[in-house]
């Protein structure tokens, strides 16, 4: 029979090989002998969120939290937080876990998330510290000519990313996000006419977020019709991104297309019901198009589906409300 160390190094070797439902599996199996082992139940907090399923995860890193002060349950929980857009209790969990013990792994998911919520000074004292302890890593690089954009630095951001003398990275991604620093202090016109000028050569034509970067700048630009096709376009080469997804359903919410914001954003919503903007469009779209009552519906599902979003329910009750009483004025979204 393995023993308890061959088992966990087996699970580790599964989450190598992404292999999670398996890793899921062998953890159960073991939690059945062992039933309040807090390290086995931490890791499987953390299998169960790589499998995006956020309640599970966070209920059981909970459920570990109520026993012991445990940094991985806290970091796995401040992961899934930040997976369901509750950004700055995510922060909160995963600054308690490294106070405990250090990992790189999830000071670099801390510094973005403070970059996402430009929270420039607390994001620089921890990339410090990932720059410090490996100083050539590609992902701390970027982290780092991120935050150098957010200062206002485009030029040192630029050379941070792509040091002079390199090629533009032939990644379709890391091109886009190449050229997005590029044309950040461009004139909008000047920029888009460079990035058409770039997707119409033959190696670009197909790179989705070229594409998209150009829908971006004829959104700015009032080129709703153009944007429109571009998102379209970029779409149909990455039918699964969600960001493209969202750039097209903002541009309808523009155009006052509210019946296609909502066949849109319904289904992302249901999946993230975190993403304050992606809510607040939807409940607008849902509002103008006075069908309150399938956005309550849809709010029931989402709360079934993702107890963890608490704020769901006052927005069930507030909608509730507009159908009892449909004369009262709406809401100045």
């Amino acid at each position: 029979m393995p023993s308890f160390e061959d088992k966990t190094n087996s699970v580790f070797q599964l989450l190598k090989e992404k292999k999670y439902h398996q890793a899921e599996q062998l953890l159960l199996e073991s939690l059945s002998l062992i039933p309040e082992n807090t390290f086995l139940k931490s890791l499987l907090a953390n299998v169960l969120l790589k499998q995006h399923r956020i309640a599970e995860s966070l209920a059981l890193a909970d459920d570990v939290l109520a026993r012991e002060n445990n940094p991985e349950a806290l970091a796995t929980k401040g992961l899934a937080l930040i997976e369901s857009k509750q950004l700055d209790a995510g922060i909160e969990c995963l600054e308690s876990s490294l106070t405990q013990r250090e990992n790189f792994f999830y000071r670099s998911r801390l510094v973005q998330t403070l970059l996402n919520r430009k929270r420039i000074e607390e994001a620089e004292i921890n990339l410090k510290v990932l720059l410090e302890a490996e100083p050539n890593k590609g992902f701390h690089r970027k982290l780092q000519a991120k935050l150098l954009a957010l200062k206002g630095k485009e030029k040192e951001a630029l050379d941070t990313l792509h040091p002079a003398g390199e090629s533009p990275p032939d990644d379709p991604f890391e091109y886009s996000q190449f050229l997005r620093l590029k044309i950040k202090t461009k004139p909008v016109p000047k920029a888009l006419s460079e990035l058409q000028t770039l997707a119409s050569l033959p190696q670009h034509r197909e790179n989705p977020h070229l594409i998209t970067l150009i829908g971006e700048c004829q959104t700015k630009s009032r080129f709703y019709v153009e944007a429109e096709k571009s998102f379209q376009q970029a779409a149909q080469l990455l039918p699964q991104n969600d960001y493209i997804k969202q750039k097209l359903g903002f541009l309808y919410s523009k155009m006052k297309q509210y019946h296609r914001v909502i066949d849109i954003f319904k289904p992302l919503f249901l999946k993230q019901p975190g993403d304050l903007y992606v809510r607040k469009t939807l409940e607008l779209a849902f509002n103008k198009s006075n069908r309150n009552q399938e956005l309550e519906k849809i709010l029931e599902q989402a709360i079934i589906e993702h107890p963890e979003i608490k704020q769901l329910h006052g927005i069930l009750k507030r909608t509730q409300r507009k159908l009892q009483a449909p004369n009262i004025k709406k809401e100045d979204y």
